[in-house]
């Protein structure tokens, strides 16, 4: 096809994590030492942002005091948000207070806001870049429950905003995460995610502890300047 034809005649190939090489190499037959891994960057002042967590709660009628989750991306099967849907009862058995946002579009969003009704969830759909960074900042953790994920931007969007992280171990997600260090990873399963969800619940100080850990992480390895002089 175009892509086998396209790694044939290419003089180099950029791949933005070892899965995606690996992929790469198995699906194309292509030679590893044509393919090279660059990590995509992040100017992470973009989307760090001091705001008044409680009134960003109070406008989507959460208690400022609430823990809020939230989940940013396409609404289809690859990105799992009906993982993070399913792991909702589970988490609010152990955290009765614990809310749901998710912002995005996608064909699974009709049905993901039925399953929700009797869940402490809300579906904003699309967002402007100012209101995500709003959310971003004011959430307590940033779920990414990507059923496949060659890099998985949301990561270091979340990193500069300095939030914990509870994401799937695949792909870059799995890749860049250092375990129980600088974000959580768990399985594609309501049950893994919701365990993720609690494990930081469970001890709030791990909110403060992840967010310091992940900033570190994104000026040393993620910041633009430093990716583009790979």
């Amino acid at each position: 096809g175009k892509e086998w034809y396209a790694g044939l005649i290419a003089n180099r190939i950029i791949a933005v994590s070892q899965t995606l090489k690996n992929e790469i190499q198995a699906l194309y037959q292509i030679p590893s030492w044509k393919i090279e891994v660059v990590p995509n960057g992040v100017i992470p002042e973009e989307f760090r942002a001091y705001v008044d967590a409680g009134a960003v709660k109070e406008r989507y009628n959460l208690h400022p005091l609430a823990p809020f989750i939230f989940f940013c991306g396409r609404m289809v099967f690859q990105k799992g948000p009906d993982l993070l849907v399913d792991a909702i009862p589970m988490v609010t058995q152990q955290h009765w207070d614990a809310q749901f946002l998710f912002a995005g579009e996608g064909h699974m969003r009709r049905w993901l806001t039925e399953r929700t009704r009797d869940r402490p969830a809300q579906f904003l759909g699309w967002i402007p870049d100012s209101e995500y960074v709003r959310l971003l900042n004011a959430s307590s953790i940033v779920v990414i429950p990507s059923r496949n994920e060659p890099f998985g931007l949301v990561l270091l969007e979340a990193w500069s905003a300095e939030k914990a992280v509870v994401a799937t171990e695949v792909g870059g997600l799995g890749e860049n995460i250092t375990n129980f260090q600088d974000g959580v990873k768990v399985y594609p399963t309501p049950e893994s995610v919701a365990w993720g969800i609690n494990y930081i619940l469970d001890d709030r100080e791990k909110i403060m502890t992840l967010g310091k850990e992940v900033r570190k992480k994104i000026d040393r390895l993620f910041k633009w300047d430093l990716v583009a002089k790979v």
